[in-house]
Order: C-alpha cells, then structure tokens, then sequence
C-alpha cells in the first residue's frame, strides 16, 4: 500500500496502519480475520466500491474492531513521531477509532486495550465488555467513551 506514497511521512503512517493489522492477526488468527476480509471484500462489491461498506453486513463487527484498532495505532504512532495534535484517521468512516483514542486520553494506554483484543472480541459490544471486565477501574471512562458514540 506504499505505491503511491510520496512523502516519509504518509510511507510510515500506512506502515504504521498495516502493522497494527499484524498484530491484530498474530493474536487473533486465521478464522478471525477470514470473517473480517470476507466482510470488507463483500462490502466493496456490493457497495460498489466503498471500502468497508457501512457497518451492517454479516460480520461487520470484525471489521470495526481491526480497523479502530489499526487506525487509532496509526493516528497515536504518528503523533509520537511528528508531533501535533492527534490526527484523525479513520474518523470519517462509520466505525470509531476515537473510541480508543477516548480510552488513551483517560488512562489505557494501547498495551491495555491490546490486551483484551483476543478472537472473542468481535464487535464493538465485546470489546467494551472485555475492556470493562479487564479494567473495573475504568469502567465509567470505558462506558462515557461507548455511549459517546451510541453504545451504551
């Protein structure tokens, strides 16, 4: 995905972008992801083109946690290289990786949010209750993060 790159900066942020992706993998595996490419490839088809459709096919759930995953890594990488405020990748699609951002900014940092990302969370609804049930500590942070983005 670095074909058409054409500065440092974009190069490490797509790099950044895929190698969250990886580690998502490495500690999901192959069944997990097999439901997430098979969403996002039927999802561009049947769409006509849009890249993870809108959020309600059969297995949509997989795409929003690998891709908030993957955008919020590549948005806070990039912040710690160059600085600034803390871009918005992702935004703009209907998944949300401000959740996590959300989460960073109130004390779980990636390591944490990492950590409950196993093949049992599939959807944001998962990822919430493994992230509350990790972390009873943060449980009105976790829960002010989902309901800001209509997940309560």
């Amino acid at each position: 995905g670095t074909a058409s790159r054409r500065s440092y900066q974009s190069i490490y942020s797509v790099v950044c972008h895929e190698l969250a992706h990886a580690s998502h993998f490495r500690k999901t595996g192959t069944e997990f992801w097999d439901k997430y490419i098979f969403y996002i490839v039927e999802s561009f088809i049947f769409s006509g083109g849009m890249t993870y459709g809108d959020g309600t096919g059969e297995n949509a759930g997989y795409c929003d946690v690998g891709e908030s995953w993957a955008y919020y890594m590549e948005a806070k990488m990039f912040k710690e290289r160059y600085g600034g405020s803390f871009p918005n990748f992702g935004t703009s699609y209907w998944f949300y990786p401000q959740i996590l951002r959300y989460l960073d900014e109130r004390g779980l940092d990636c390591s944490d949010i990492f950590s409950v990302m196993n093949a049992s969370v599939t959807d944001r609804q998962s990822l919430k209750t493994a992230l509350v049930a990790a972390f009873p500590n943060k449980r009105t942070a976790i829960n002010q993060a989902f309901s800001r983005y209509g997940y309560e």
